[in-house]
């Protein structure tokens, strides 16, 4: 481990201070700089590269700006997980929240390696989504933290069989919870479920929903904004990056 894996930002280094629970509480979302070719490979190969990328950087800054303000109201510090790359993060999300450096060789590597350093770091319960939930609500957040107050894990399913959101305590030290698990295949949620049965750790499920990793994905992300009552006020760069793409209608006006 790195002596400092930290970056902070200017408005978002907030250290961890033991015996206040709200800051003891950290949101680590998992981010790639919005880099073409770089990103989202399996929607590039349809949408392309270039598209992908300014979609990806939509995402990040609709993310950035829910959760900014949902740290601040709903008192835990946001984190930005983020493999290494030359392109500066901070000119994507901005000041809302921190930088973590991924480490690992998989994807269950750095999950746990997220947990053990925002536990090293003094946060005792972790929260981490991906970056391919545009949508997800920041009550999702909130639940999954009530959630934490009685069982040690969280796990938000999505509709392909994985999760989009796992929680934990890191005191004394994170659930081994992904040794083992075979990433981005359909059991991805039954094989975590499974291993945290195996390791005699309780389990709360969110609800289900979806990521954003193919074109149908999108198009269905594209209607969702588009709803009567719903979705743009959720991700307005996503939307209008859509828009401009083409594969978002205009917003349908709720007549009522």
């Amino acid at each position: 481990m790195s002596a400092q894996p930290w970056t902070p930002l200017a408005d978002g280094a907030i250290p961890a201070r033991h015996g206040d629970r709200a800051s003891m509480r950290a949101l680590a979302i998992m981010a790639r700089y919005p880099r073409p070719g770089r990103v989202k490979t399996r929607l590039a190969a349809t949408l392309g590269a270039e598209a992908t990328a300014e979609v990806y950087r939509a995402f990040l800054g609709d993310l950035a700006a829910r959760f900014g303000r949902a740290a601040r109201r709903d008192g835990y510090t946001l984190v930005w997980a983020h493999t290494p790359d030359p392109g500066d993060l901070r000119d994507v999300v901005g000041t809302a929240g921190r930088l973590l450096t991924q480490r690992g060789d998989d994807l269950g590597e750095r999950l746990y390696h997220v947990c053990g350093d925002l536990g090293a770091a003094g946060f005792r319960e972790v929260v981490i989504i991906s970056s391919d939930s545009p949508h997800l609500p920041a009550t999702h957040i909130r639940a999954a933290f009530a959630t934490l107050d009685w069982l040690p894990v969280v796990l938000g399913p999505a509709e392909d069989g994985g999760y989009s959101l796992v929680g934990t305590h890191t005191y004394p030290r994170p659930a081994d919870l992904f040794r083992g698990i075979q990433m981005s295949t359909p059991r991805v949620l039954a094989d975590t479920l499974a291993r945290a049965q195996n390791l005699g750790l309780e389990v709360g499920l969110l609800p289900v929903t979806f990521d954003v990793d193919e074109l149908p994905d999108l198009r269905r992300l594209a209607g969702a904004l588009s709803a009567p009552g719903a979705g743009v006020a959720a991700a307005p760069r996503t939307h209008a990056v859509l828009r401009r793409l083409a594969l978002a209608p205009l917003p349908v006006t709720d007549a009522r």
